[in-house]
């Protein structure tokens, strides 16, 4: 299977109205890009999420705040089992041991993962895929101040140079493994 039906694929589990995806595989096969497809593709979900938003106001709305609870509920649990489970460690470490505390904010990251597709699974359940990247939206938008504090942090010093980056990936895993959380929602009532 080749890109392009890969995108078109994708396309249509996220939401995306055939009717969209006809005239994307129409030019497609007419000699397009892949470039072009690719901003095609980008244009043709944010066309459906804000359709989504224009159809269902009040849904998009209990959507993001039903994420943000959620997201900050799973912080606040993870942030105490994670504390507990440190909590041995880091009596043993010197003050200010840095590369040691780095590693455990990857370790931090990589295992809040499979509570990050639940969210996206729990929004896809409520709303539908579509909405679930209207709450990316929205949640990107919340947080970008906090990556600019600490993007300004890292220029500035660089021993928050670490931080940042870890900042960075958190995000970008959060908004990946929600919209593949969201995916697997539409995936499992497809097949049925």
């Amino acid at each position: 299977m080749n890109s392009p039906d890969r995108a078109v694929r994708l396309l249509a589990r996220i939401g995306v109205d055939d009717a969209l995806i006809g005239d994307v595989i129409e030019q497609r096969n007419a000699g397009r890009s892949g470039a072009w497809l690719c901003v095609q593709g980008v244009a043709a979900v944010v066309t459906s999420v804000l359709a989504d938003v224009r159809r269902h106001p009040v849904r998009a709305v209990a959507v993001v705040l039903c994420g943000l609870v959620l997201r900050e509920a799973h912080r606040a649990l993870w942030s105490v089992l994670w504390h507990y489970a440190n909590l041995g460690m880091a009596r043993t470490l010197p003050l200010g041991f840095m590369p040691l505390g780095v590693t455990l904010s990857w370790l931090d990251l990589l295992m809040a993962i499979p509570g990050w597709m639940v969210m996206g699974w729990l929004l896809a359940r409520l709303s539908g895929p579509t909405l679930v990247v209207a709450y990316i939206v929205v949640s990107a938008i919340l947080i970008a101040p906090d990556l600019w504090r600490q993007a300004s942090n890292a220029l500035d010093d660089v021993p928050f140079r670490p931080y940042f980056y870890i900042a960075t990936a958190r995000e970008t895993l959060f908004t990946l493994n929600v919209m593949i959380g969201a995916l697997l929602f539409r995936r499992q009532h497809a097949i049925k």
